[in-house]
């Protein structure tokens, strides 16, 4: 995959994922903090991966899957005391 976008509400989850992928080889194309710029990068690059927190700046990691095309892959980072308690969000 060469088209690879993270997003995360904090900084330091951002650098910890991007050491992740680049120390298993692979590009970010954007790293971002909304996910409204996701939305829009992915579109722009007509289709990414999208690594992401559950929760963004402005909207959670269902709410930003359900505005992406049925076919990109989103990969959730979370604690599991989150998912648990937000399954209604899931």
């Amino acid at each position: 995959m060469d088209r690879i976008v993270v997003a995360f509400a904090h900084e330091e989850a951002q650098r910890r994922i991007l050491r992740l992928l680049d120390a298993g080889g692979y590009t970010v194309a954007g790293c971002f903090f909304s996910g409204a710029d996701v939305i829009r990068t992915v579109h722009k690059l007509e289709g990414a991966a999208v690594v992401c927190g559950f929760r963004l700046r402005d909207m959670t990691a269902a709410e930003l899957a359900e505005n992406l095309a049925p076919d990109t892959a989103v990969l959730v980072i979370a604690l599991e005391i989150l998912l648990i308690s937000n399954q209604a969000l899931l």
